[in-house]
This record gives C-alpha cells, sequence and structure tokens, in this order.
C-alpha cells in the first residue's frame, strides 16, 4: 500500500494471490490453484456524484470544476501520478526525478475487454492480441525510414535480446521497454502477415473482440487460424519469442523501373543473408497508388541463403530488413530508370532461390573498397579546444540537416556506402585542419583508378543543395602525392542528385599501402555546407 495525503487522493492497489475478474468473465483453475491477480481498491472521496457536485453548488464555476477533478482524472485515467508527495516526510532522504511519474497508463477496471486469450505457455498473447487489434492503422503505413539515435538504441537492443531476456531485464528503463516492446509486437505482426492475408486476419481479430464472449483458449484460437489458413502458427510464435535477430542482409544488383505510360513499376535484385540467424525481409508496396493501406511482399531467409527478387506493383516504396542488425533498415531503391510502354507483366512477384556463385557474379576482384566503418578508415578533429580535447566525447548520431557542427559526427542513411552499416561522417566547411584517412594494403602494383562517393548537402533544415562545393583530397601513391579538387557542381549537376562516385583521377601505385585524406577546407567557410566522408575505392586497371 502507498502513502495517503487527504488533499492528494490517488488509486491504491495491493497484489494478491487470487484471481481476479469483473462480471464479464471467470477466474480460470489451474491445479487445484486460482491464478494470481491484482485488486484495485478505490480511496474515499472517489465516488463524487459528478451532477449533485454541481447543482450542490459544492463548485461553482466550469474552471473550479476543472481544477478540482482534472487532478483526479489523471491520476486515475491518465497515467500521470503525482510522486512528489506521497511520502509523510516530503521526500527527505530519497531523490526525486520529476513531479510525475508516466512510465505507466493507467485505466479504469471498467475498460476490461469481454473476451481475453489464456495461454498457460504464453501469457502475455492474449495482451499482444489486443494490441492488434487496436493498432491494425499504425501497422498499416509505411515503415518511417529516419533513422534517429533513440531509433537505433531500441533496435540495436533487439539485435542481442530475446523476449524473454527483455521481460526479464531489470536494467531496461520503462519508456525504452515500452518502445522496444512494441517493435517487437511489430514484427510479429509482419511475421504472421507474411503467411496470413492481412486483411482476413484483422477481420478475423475484430470478429473475435466484437462478438466473443469470456476466456479463449490460446492453443484452440492457433488451431483453428493453422487449419483455416494452412500455416503453423504456434511455430511462427515460439521463433518469434526465441529470435534474437542477429540476421543481417546484403543487397546487391536493386534496381526500380518505372513505366511512365502504364504507371507502374518494377523492382529486382539479390538479396543475401550473411548474417548467424534467420530473419524476414519485405518490400513495402502499394498496387495501386492511392490506396492507403500498405502491403508488403516477404520472403524469410535462412543463414547464407540467397534469393532473386522481382516485383511488379503500382507504387514500390521500400525495401526493409525487419529487425535485422542492417542500419537504417529501411532503403529505398536509388538505382531508378524510366521506361516508356514496357511490358512489366502481371501484377505480383517472386523470391526465387539462386546460388551464392550467381549472388557474387559481376564482382570486381581488383576493386578495393574503404567505407568508414573499416579499419583502414581514420577521422582527425582538427578544430577541437585544448578543453574538449581533455574532456572529449563522442557525439550522438544525428541526421544530415541537423545543425552545423565543428567536428566530425556521424549519420545513418540508406545514401550511403556499406553492407552492414550505411552511414557516413559529416563536418561543417572549415579551413582543412580536420581530415578523414581512406588507408588500404595493395596486394599487387599497378595502375589503379581512385573514386570517392562524394554529397552536395546542407547541415540546416531547407530544400535543395547547396552550390559552389568543392571537396578538397590528397592522394598517396608511393613517394608521390597529388592535389586534387572535386568541384560538385559538375559532377552531380542534377536538381535531384545529391550523392554519388566521382573520379579522383588514374595513378600508378607500388605494392603495399596507399591512401586518400580528405579535407574540410572550404574557401567560403560555410557552416551549413557538409563536408562528407564515406568511402573511397582503388580500381585496378593495368
Amino acid at each position: 500500500m502507498g502513502w495517503y495525503e487527504p488533499r492528494n487522493p490517488y488509486l491504491h492497489f495491493s497484489e494478491v494471490p487470487v484471481s481476479f475478474r469483473l462480471s464479464s468473465g471467470v477466474g480460470k483453475p489451474l491445479a487445484g490453484l486460482t491464478e494470481p491477480g491484482i485488486v484495485f481498491f478505490r480511496e474515499r472521496g472517489f465516488e463524487y456524484r459528478m451532477l449533485d457536485v454541481v447543482t450542490g453548488e459544492k463548485v461553482k464555476t466550469g474552471d473550479e470544476f476543472f481544477a478540482v477533478f482534472n487532478p483526479l482524472y489523471q491520476s486515475l485515467f491518465n497515467g500521470n501520478c503525482p510522486v512528489d508527495n506521497s511520502h509523510p516526510l516530503r521526500g527527505i532522504g530519497y531523490e526525486v526525478k520529476g513531479p510525475y511519474y508516466t512510465g505507466s497508463q493507467v485505466k479504469s477496471l471498467d475498460d476490461d475487454k469481454n473476451v481475453w486469450v489464456h495461454s498457460l505457455k504464453y501469457p502475455f498473447m492474449g495482451k499482444i492480441f489486443e494490441i492488434f487489434q487496436n493498432n491494425m492503422h499504425i501497422f498499416a503505413r509505411p515503415t518511417d525510414i529516419f533513422f534517429l539515435p533513440e531509433i537505433k538504441s531500441i533496435y540495436d537492443y533487439l539485435s542481442n535480446h530475446t523476449l524473454q531476456d527483455m521481460l526479464l531485464d531489470p536494467g531496461l528503463e520503462t519508456r525504452m521497454g515500452i518502445w522496444v516492446f512494441l517493435i517487437k509486437v511489430r514484427d510479429l505482426w509482419n511475421s504472421l502477415t507474411m503467411y496470413i492475408p492481412p486483411i482476413e486476419f484483422q477481420a478475423c481479430l475484430d470478429s473475435l473482440y466484437s462478438y466473443r464472449h469470456g476466456e479463449i483458449d490460446y492453443d484452440s484460437l492457433v488451431g483453428l487460424w493453422g487449419t483455416r489458413w494452412g500455416v503453423d502458427v504456434d511455430n511462427i510464435l515460439q521463433r518469434w519469442v526465441m529470435a534474437r535477430h542477429d540476421q543481417c542482409f546484403r543487397i546487391k544488383d536493386d534496381i526500380l523501373y518505372y513505366d511512365t505510360v502504364a504507371k507502374r513499376m518494377k523492382v529486382m535484385g539479390n538479396i543475401m543473408n550473411i548474417g548467424k540467424t534467420g530473419g524476414m525481409v519485405f518490400i513495402e508496396h502499394k498496387p495501386l497508388p492511392d490506396q492507403k493501406v500498405v502491403e508488403r511482399f516477404s520472403c524469410y531467409l535462412e543463414p547464407g541463403e540467397t534469393r532473386a527478387f522481382t516485383l511488379v506493383s503500382g507504387s514500390v516504396i521500400s525495401m526493409n530488413t525487419g529487425l535485422s542488425a542492417n542500419r537504417p533498415c529501411v532503403r529505398y531503391f536509388s538505382r531508378y530508370v524510366k521506361k516508356e510502354g514496357e511490358d512489366f507483366g502481371e501484377f505480383g512477384g517472386e523470391w526465387r532461390s539462386i546460388s551464392v556463385e550467381e549472388f557474387l557474379a559481376g564482382e570486381n576482384k581488383n576493386e578495393f573498397v574503404v567505407d568508414d566503418q573499416d579499419a583502414g578508415f581514420e577521422l582527425v578533429d582538427g578544430n577541437l579546444t585544448l578543453f574538449q580535447k581533455w574532456f572529449r566525447k563522442e557525439p550522438p548520431l544525428r541526421g544530415f540537416q541537423k545543425g552545423e557542427t565543428s567536428r566530425w559526427v556521424q549519420v545513418i542513411t540508406d545514401k550511403a556506402y556499406g553492407d552492414l552499416i550505411q552511414g557516413c561522417y559529416c563536418i561543417s566547411g572549415g579551413d582543412g585542419k580536420s581530415t578523414a584517412t581512406w588507408r588500404v594494403n595493395l596486394s599487387e602494383a599497378g595502375r589503379y583508378r581512385v573514386m570517392a562517393k562524394v554529397y552536395k548537402q546542407f547541415l540546416v533544415p531547407g530544400f535543395g543543395y547547396p552550390e559552389g562545393v568543392i571537396y578538397h583530397y590528397t592522394i598517396f601513391h608511393g613517394d608521390k602525392k597529388e592535389e586534387v579538387a572535386v568541384a560538385l557542381d559538375e559532377i552531380l549537376p542534377g536538381r535531384y542528385e545529391s550523392s554519388g562516385w566521382v573520379s579522383l583521377g588514374e595513378y600508378d601505385f607500388p605494392a603495399g599501402e596507399a591512401k586518400v585524406v580528405l579535407s574540410d577546407k572550404d574557401p567560403r567557410r560555410r557552416k551549413d555546407v557538409a563536408i562528407v566522408a564515406d568511402a573511397v575505392k582503388w580500381i585496378k586497371i593495368e
């Protein structure tokens, strides 16, 4: 029981070893005992008859009525429970972290549903089915592509924990736990609707919670679903509960075609699971461009499995790798080709099994890439003050247009190069003190073409791309070095071209270490313009 303050009443509750059900249901006996539950007690004064209060002139104005009863409403139904006045010593002896506790939603017992799903094996499944039924409109939306630091921390946590690990983790912050659980539940929805038509599943849940009453046995329910749709629902749930999400996907040769006459799209590409566990991928699309509900063309890949995918639809949105280790987990199809009057065939798609050799076909064995995630990549922050160097702290992950920055900061974006992590580093234009270096060990001497991934990008919110941006590189080959200035207006002249590969020239390299250095130099020192370090590659041409 909590402490009670007459002028600040709130709802007491006690956990008791007996089952508690409303009149809408009956407790289920288990091995001669009843299930434990929670009983809620109302404080005195909570049974006010609102009409009597107003007509009896206890509250004379609407504002006064709101002032009296709003705290009561907030405490009971809105989850904002005061914590700083709930101790007789006014909080002496312990730290108050905030004036209100909002970690969990407090609801009336009158909101209890007329039906619940009971399972000994998965006691939480009834609640998950309720979440499905209440949030199907959210699950039908496209997945957000924005990968902010908070989102990354949630996905990183899910990559190392099963559902049981999460539920038993005492160090998991309440708010973080809520988001982890909801994203995990959405993953189950995607897993089930890979085999069950979403509209039919939605109608089934609506019927269940609208017309059934009392307790529903989980095993009987999933057995009926299995018979209806020919799928082992319980096996999907077991795999979902035990999943650690150590899958990681490599996607290559992906391309999107758009027929300007038929107004339809076709995507093609290859994908391989290079992770340790199996996992699901799907393409979000809309057969009719104007429809609100997103459909998902899905496939489950075991570790090492490779597939070629093809999909024809009215509007293709993105590729989603689910709860994999890929960052970001959502990516657009960057290669875009317009066609006019070409027959893409009927709507629909295919995930065709291919060999690893077919997946790797076409790769240039004489191409050597160093990404910002590789050991050969190094950053130097030349703009740090002495104080910043002493108390150096890594800057958080951020988006491009999150403001000016005098030091290198990491950005996760589907535009960046990379298999596991599609990321890069950016910094405001400066005087050349800060640098990014890519080092490679070339096994053979010869002539190589050097290429770099470049970006035209603002660091502040706005539309369009900056003009007059020049990247300054230094190429070291043997005992020589070459200064190269790359004018991005010439390399990326298109209105919608914001990134791409650019040649830094061809040079003779001896066997051994070679390197390329990019500086933050900008003659105009524009703090709102990004200098971006992503990837560099050496391609042997002789």
